[in-house]
């Protein structure tokens, strides 16, 4: 968990500029997820106030760090799916943080979580555009083979 309240820098005696100060305190991974919570809060009432002029960001820090995915502006929706139910699946089973700035995904974890993450976006993504093969499952710890008659296929989501 984090606590986050507004405050007042050093020396400033509270005078209002064009901006707060946020301050969010707990651990690391909270910190930036209750930031970037933040930032998708503002965006949505705002649109480019954190968005503008972004671009994709990939990093290889094996720790935790925050990797930035553009996403096409009519597939975003698709993404976070209906009442963010997509959006809480890709999250969860990859262990990253997931949120949606705009058109980006920001991706935060360590490497192998935000690379799943990334991985599991672009096979959603893939099978709009149809039948999608993931290469190497067998040798993948984060994924099951599960074989369905194709007359059942349908009963499964």
């Amino acid at each position: 968990g984090t606590l986050m309240f507004f405050m007042n820098k050093d020396g400033d005696g509270g005078r209002q500029g064009r901006s707060e100060q946020l301050i969010i305190l707990g651990n690391q991974r909270g910190r930036r997820g209750a930031e970037l919570k933040c930032m998708n809060e503002i965006e949505r009432k705002a649109p480019g106030t954190f968005s503008r002029g972004l671009r994709e960001k990939t990093v290889d820090t094996k720790g935790f760090d925050t990797e930035r995915m553009a996403i096409k502006e009519e597939e975003v929706s698709y993404v976070i799916g209906k009442e963010a139910s997509t959006h809480k699946k890709l999250e969860k089973a990859a262990g990253a943080i997931l949120q949606f700035i705009g058109r980006f995904a920001f991706i935060a974890g360590n490497l192998r979580e935000r690379k799943n993450c990334r991985d599991y976006i672009c096979w959603l993504l893939a099978q709009l555009r149809g039948a999608v093969t993931i290469p190497d499952v067998s040798r993948r710890d984060d994924c099951t083979e599960v074989h369905i008659p194709v007359n059942c296929k349908g009963w499964v989501t």
